[in-house]
């Protein structure tokens, strides 16, 4: 996208008139878009960088040339090595951070969801349960009036 695209953009989401402004005010929205343009370009670059340094055992038994079954031997022990490395390392890093929220959440609404279902279930329950159990009242009331009806006949 163009600058002068952006700059409209931007503007327009401020409710500012692009025609309106003074030329010397556009050069230096210009100006500004442009150095912002290199920082996104910096930031995707940096990105790009940060998710492929992440590591795993996988990669790790790749660079080094051991193999993974040497890896898992041991005890374990290299892979234990590496898995906790990774873990400290990443402690502090806001964007596992931030992946680690993310799916803590999908697992909280997948929850949620299967509590709602378990929730309207057992509503049904219940009012199918107040129906039975006045169905059976009525039938207790019929079955008390027909008992009535046989006493007084034999009287």
């Amino acid at each position: 996208m163009e600058a002068s695209e952006r700059i409209n953009i931007i503007l327009k989401k401020l409710d500012i008139d692009a025609t309106t402004l003074k030329k010397n005010l556009v050069k230096y929205l210009v100006q500004i878009e442009e150095v912002l343009e290199q920082k996104r370009i910096r930031r995707r670059e940096l990105l790009k960088e940060l998710t492929e340094s992440d590591y795993t055992v996988k990669n790790i038994a790749q660079e080094t040339g051991i193999s993974r079954t040497t890896f898992y031997s041991y005890d374990g022990l290299l892979q234990k090595y590496v898995e906790l490395s990774h873990d400290e390392d990443y402690r502090d890093d806001l964007y596992e951070q931030i992946k680690t929220l993310k799916e803590k959440v999908h697992r909280l609404q997948e929850e949620k969801t299967l509590m709602a279902k378990r929730d309207c279930q057992e509503l049904l329950l219940r009012a199918e349960n107040k129906r039975l159990k006045e169905q059976l009242a009525d039938r207790d009331k019929t079955i008390y009036s027909l008992r009535c009806t046989i006493i007084r006949k034999k009287n």
